[in-house]
């Protein structure tokens, strides 16, 4: 079982798309979902998550919350916690994301094949303008290997214990640009002696190309060639 815990900020387009790829890819009976809401200024967000009425998903509505990114997944995380308990893994994103076919068993099984090799975290996709990555492939194994890198903020997969040892999310911001503010949980990470993995091709695809002000995003130009045929990307 896999606890998906998601943030939604504003764009319901890609909000839709977002709980759609998930549950047309994911086998209903493998995860829970926790979609947290920072109640923003587009109603339509709100009225899309409350006509929701899956049994294995629940809403946490938060506001005043400052858009503090890294606080709000720790609640959200708590929340599913409380809701649904704690299987076996935990998946981290934001609606800006869309789940490709078989996503769940290409991060399970490449989980479960790394981790003999100290893994402890992966993502689906990595943010272009990260440190670059070393790519192994063999017979069993497709994985992009990075000791210092952090994983796109939309693609954060582990198993419900690495949570425990490194969490949660500190409120501070990255030290740089193009970093998430879960940076220091990936330095906490590989400072243990871990390693940080990223599927490839990427399972878990990044869909938000611009910033709040309608700008570019950094990294739009390269992560828009990595978005398939018939996604939404904004």
């Amino acid at each position: 079982m896999i606890n998906v815990v998601l943030l939604s900020h504003e764009r319901p387009r890609l909000l839709r798309q977002c709980i759609e790829s998930l549950y047309a890819n994911t086998p209903q009976d493998r995860f829970s979902a926790c979609i947290v809401n920072d109640c923003g200024a587009d109603f339509r967000v709100g009225k899309y998550l409350r006509s929701l009425t899956h049994k294995n998903l629940t809403v946490l509505d938060v506001q005043g919350s400052g858009h503090v990114v890294a606080q709000l997944k720790n609640l959200g995380i708590f929340y599913a916690r409380q809701r649904f308990g704690t299987p076996e893994w935990l998946h981290i994103g934001d609606s800006d994301t869309a789940f490709l076919p078989g996503w769940s068993e290409r991060m399970i099984n490449m989980a479960v094949a790394s981790e003999p090799m100290e893994f402890r975290l992966w993502g689906g996709q990595v943010h272009p303008f990260h440190h670059p990555i070393e790519t192994l492939s063999n017979a069993s194994l497709e994985l992009n290997m990075t000791e210092h890198s952090v994983l796109d903020g939309p693609s954060w997969f582990m198993r419900w214990k690495t949570w425990r040892d490194f969490g949660p999310f500190p409120r501070t911001t990255a030290p740089g640009p193009c970093q998430s503010e879960e940076y220091p949980f990936c330095q906490r990470l590989t400072a243990a002696g871990f390693r940080i993995g990223v599927t490839y091709p990427h399972c878990v695809i990044h869909t938000g190309l611009t910033q709040g002000n309608g700008n570019p995003a950094p990294g739009a130009a390269e992560r828009r060639v990595l978005i398939p045929e018939g996604v939404i990307a904004e």
